[in-house]
């Protein structure tokens, strides 16, 4: 009998949690959705009140168009102002739509658009983030490129000026050595004559 009691307190209390969090759960979803009303309200009074401008700025207009005036021209002001009046009307209905979907499918393409702008924006950050990286890489490989083609240049340039200054100097004792030589091939022969 004990335990029938204990159950049963059990699944009273799970029903009133249960309740209780189904009414949170309502109210909080009426809550969010009150601000959304009150901006499409002030949306819906500051369209009407465009639109009595609009009608107002129509009215003097006329008022102002000399007599004369045809009605051709009344006529092409008029469907200018009704194709302003329209698409002022497309973008009310186009904004209703994106503040308080109506249609299930719409509410479930939101949230999927809204999954994919955040996952794309995590791919650009680790794109971004991969990209620095390869960038911090590129400059270091560079860096050691030519450091690298420093150090071959410089060692290149102390072993070959010793040899050029190796060389240039042997010519020059060559030179010298065969200016001598003419100088005794030609003393000798002066001599010999």
């Amino acid at each position: 009998m004990k335990s029938h009691w204990f159950t049963l307190s059990i699944a009273i209390f799970t029903i009133l949690v249960t309740l209780a969090a189904l009414y949170q759960q309502l109210t909080s979803v009426r809550l969010a959705e009150y601000p959304l009303e009150r901006d499409m309200f002030e949306f819906d009074v500051r369209t009407e009140k465009l639109q009595q401008q609009i009608e107002k700025l129509v009215q003097k207009s006329v008022a102002e168009l000399p007599l004369e005036a045809s009605a051709s021209v009344v006529e092409v002001r008029l469907k200018k102002i009704d194709e302003r009046i329209e698409a002022v009307s497309d973008q009310t209905l186009a904004l209703r739509q994106a503040i308080n979907p109506v249609k299930p499918d719409d509410i479930l393409t939101i949230a999927r658009l809204t999954d994919e702008v955040k996952s794309l924006r995590v791919d650009f950050e680790q794109l971004g983030t991969t990209l620095s990286a390869q960038q911090q890489g590129f400059q270091e490989s560079i860096l050691r490129e030519l450091k690298s083609s420093n150090d071959s240049t410089r060692l290149v340039l102390a072993v070959l000026i010793p040899l050029v200054l190796n060389f240039l100097y042997t010519l020059w004792k060559d030179l010298r050595s065969e200016k001598k030589e003419k100088a005794m091939n030609d003393s000798t022969t002066k001599g010999v004559n």
